[in-house]
């Protein structure tokens, strides 16, 4: 059994992945002016990049899969341990108190997150699987489990090597770029994949939505990527691709609704958080060191 039944949490819970090996009993303006008025429009050069950008997401196929295991998914690297014996385990529990196992499984397991609400508990995961159409391949995917009832078998997506994977804190939605089949292999070079789309997907539905409107290259942002209601996420726009690689890339906060995608910046996030208490303010560092805060109603 992959989940384990009858157990129920409340939402104030610490979540744990713990690698197990069984056989061998085993259970990551600026400083100088610090009067100027902040705002994303100091880094952004007049006429160069506007405001905001009228944004639609649009119906699309998501090129997702269940793949069938390895009998054994760590043989290249520990021959001599048995299938069974390597397992990673989900765990929840009160901080400073006891635990109590959610899932098992042989796939590495990554970042558990809680939803903001309490709602749903979420695990990343990296695994072996039987891909068409020269598998096995890496695969990523993410579990999303119900935190009202535990017992339920979780929501799942899987994704053949995505290139960025992002998925909100609950795991009831994730933003990825994926790169999947068909992958192309010659003996002249590596693998080459199809040109990269952002997608969104909704994990109990199945149901993929890819960004139009911003122009260039789409990927989310390396941090602090989904608002704490997951009413916004940070994408960054790839436009001027070259030899010496995309220098600066603009930054835009986007509704995961139709709207209005508004400009952030065009200079690297060193930091960033969403506030706790209000989700649509979001304070971060720019690589000028400047600190800057951000209003998603107003840019």
């Amino acid at each position: 059994m992959p989940f384990i039944n009858s157990l129920r949490f409340p939402a104030a819970l610490l979540l744990l992945v713990w690698l197990a090996n069984i056989s061998c009993s085993g259970d990551k303006d600026k400083e100088e002016n610090p009067t100027a008025t902040p705002g994303p429009s100091a880094t952004r050069e007049p006429g160069s990049t506007p405001a905001s950008v009228a944004i639609t997401w649009e119906p699309a196929q998501p090129p997702l899969f269940t793949g069938q295991e390895l009998d054994n998914p760590y043989a290249a690297q520990w021959p001599q341990v048995p299938p069974d014996n390597m397992r990673w385990r989900l765990y929840a529990g009160v901080i400073g108190g006891s635990r109590q196992l959610i899932y098992d499984s042989r796939r590495w397991l990554a970042r558990p997150s809680w939803a903001a609400d309490g709602s749903r508990v979420s695990v990343m995961y990296s695994s072996s699987a039987t891909v068409p159409p020269n598998g096995p391949n890496i695969v990523n995917g993410l579990l999303s489990f119900d935190a009202r009832d535990l017992s339920k078998a979780p929501s799942e997506i899987a994704v053949q090597i995505p290139t960025s994977f992002d998925p909100q804190a609950g795991g009831a939605r994730a933003l990825f770029v994926p790169s999947t089949a068909p992958i192309i292999s010659t003996p002249a070079g590596p693998p080459t994949f199809p040109n990269p789309i952002l997608l969104l997907v909704d994990l109990g539905k199945k149901i993929a939505q890819t960004l139009a409107g911003l122009p260039g290259r789409l990927s989310p942002a390396p941090q602090a990527t989904w608002s704490p209601d997951g009413e916004h996420v940070i994408v960054a726009s790839i436009t001027n691709e070259g030899t010496g690689g995309p220098n600066p890339v603009p930054l835009y906060v986007v509704p995961t609704r139709n709207g209005q995608a508004r400009f952030l910046s065009k200079t690297a996030m060193l930091y960033a958080a969403w506030s706790p208490v209000d989700p649509r303010l979001l304070a971060y560092i720019d690589d000028t060191r400047a600190l800057w805060l951000f209003d998603t109603r107003t840019g």
